[in-house]
């Protein structure tokens, strides 16, 4: 019986090794353990004694288990998408044409005084233009200039203006005191015509009015005359020159020259004294020896620089006369 147990285990243990186990010792009561052979050695058989009573050491076997591939799954499916229908493009309603009336425009084209700077009390003359920017022929309407903001200085009846047509205005003014003035220009100030654009009426600018200079004299020539005024060759001829004193301040005597042509003086006359705004006439007489149809005549007042003027460019007048040949 034990030899039969120990046949099977044996067998036991050469099938777990040719199952790649190893090999299996198999121990009993009282036998020697064998020294382990090379690898290729067979290993002698093991001798059981008759009485004794075998040892069953139990065997683990640790099956490996083999990995089971994955299942694959298969790949989720999109799902079909749904067209969808573009709504209709809308459709434009067409909208009729607005008719559009013509109307004119007035505005303040240019404006300006001369001298730009003036001085308290000195004249100054102003320029205005007015010009229809619009379609349409404007009606009658006014043109103001003021002086300053409180201060009319001129206005103007403008009867039509046809369109793209302008006007230039003008009139003189003088300054009572002098100070930093802004004078403005205003096209239809009081609404006589209906404009396409009533907002650029109106244009603005700065005039630096002086302080007045210290009271002088100023001599100038107001009038010059020639009697007859065409003098036949070899006749005598009168000629009459009226000094003014336009200053401030009476003006010493002096004297003034009288020309009967570029190079022929007739004549050097002495000027009494004179009060500010005051005048006399002075004449001599003169002979042409020659004729033309253009001789130069002037007088020059202060001619000698005698009197100290307030204005020094303005001594000077002069006029054109014809002679008639004998």
């Amino acid at each position: 019986m034990l030899r039969h147990l120990a046949l099977l285990l044996t067998v036991a243990a050469l099938l777990f090794s040719t199952a790649g186990c190893g090999p299996i010792t198999v121990v009993l009561p009282g036998a020697t353990v064998p020294t382990a052979a090379p690898t290729g050695t067979a290993v002698p058989a093991t001798v059981l004694p008759s009485a004794a009573t075998p040892t069953i050491t139990p065997i683990v076997v640790t099956a490996t288990p083999t990995p089971v591939p994955p299942t694959a799954t298969s790949a989720p499916v999109p799902p079909t998408a749904t067209p969808t229908t573009a709504p209709p493009a809308p459709t434009n309603t067409p909208i009729p044409p607005t008719s559009v009336v013509p109307k004119p425009d007035l505005y303040i084209s240019e404006m300006s005084v001369d001298p730009a700077s003036p001085r308290m009390g000195q004249a100054v003359t102003v320029r205005v233009g007015v010009y229809n920017q619009g379609n349409a022929a404007a009606g009658a309407f006014k043109v103001e200039w003021w002086a300053a903001s409180a201060a009319k200085g001129c206005d103007w009846d403008v009867t039509s203006l046809v369109a793209h047509g302008g006007r230039i205005l003008s009139c003189t003014y003088t300054y009572g005191g002098w100070a930093n003035y802004t004078v403005r220009a205003v096209a239809d100030p009081t609404g006589m015509v209906a404009e396409s654009d009533e907002s650029n009426n109106t244009k603005s600018m700065s005039v630096q009015v002086l302080p007045p200079l210290a009271s002088k004299p100023n001599l100038i020539i107001s009038d010059l005359k020639v009697n007859p005024a065409s003098p036949t060759q070899g006749s005598p001829a009168t000629f009459s020159a009226t000094v003014y004193n336009s200053g401030d301040a009476a003006a010493p005597a002096s004297h003034v020259e009288i020309w009967a042509a570029s190079a022929a003086k007739a004549c050097t006359k002495a000027v009494p004294a004179l009060v500010a705004h005051g005048g006399v006439v002075i004449s001599c007489t003169y002979t042409y020896g020659g004729w033309s149809n253009a001789y130069a005549v002037k007088a020059i007042a202060d001619s000698d620089s005698e009197v100290d003027e307030s204005n020094e460019s303005d001594n000077t007048k002069q006029i054109t006369i014809s002679v008639k040949p004998m």
